[in-house]
């Protein structure tokens, strides 16, 4: 990589030496600058190509998220937790913790009081940690 970088500036002094008397004294940075883009864009194509080229290593073909099976698994038990909350609750609470909004983005959202939308937060949060307890004593303990 760092031979790269070598080769790129290299590659910028011998397009500048060439068009040495073509462009004005004033325009010096521009002129630079401007080479210097397209060698690194250049530069950052042939990379790609090179890349592509070959077989893949294996780690990088390995999927960090979660397989289908466990996706559907966990939005099962999702719902369970979910469902017997009434939706004014469940609306609250499904906006802050999974859509990461604002207690004061969701007081607009659903033109509530502040003070509304952090009690419906508090009791869902109650219910939905009564249901996924039930949940857990129902499968055995299990999480």
């Amino acid at each position: 990589m760092e031979g790269d970088v070598d080769d790129a500036v290299q590659k910028v002094f011998l397009v500048t030496a060439q068009r040495l008397g073509t462009f004005l004294r004033s325009a010096t940075g521009h002129f630079l600058f401007a080479t210097c883009m397209r060698v690194a864009a250049n530069e950052r194509r042939g990379q790609l190509r090179r890349r592509t080229v070959g077989p893949e290593p294996l780690d990088e073909l390995v999927s960090e998220e979660p397989s289908p099976e466990q996706s559907t698994s966990d939005r099962h038990l999702l719902d369970a937790v979910l469902d017997p909350l009434p939706i004014e609750l469940r609306s609250v609470l499904v906006l802050f913790e999974l859509e990461g909004m604002t207690s004061d983005e969701i007081a607009s959202m659903l033109e509530l009081p502040a003070g509304t939308v952090a009690s419906r937060l508090r009791r869902g949060r109650e219910l939905a940690m009564a249901a996924a307890k039930r949940l857990r004593s129902a499968r055995g303990g299990e999480p």
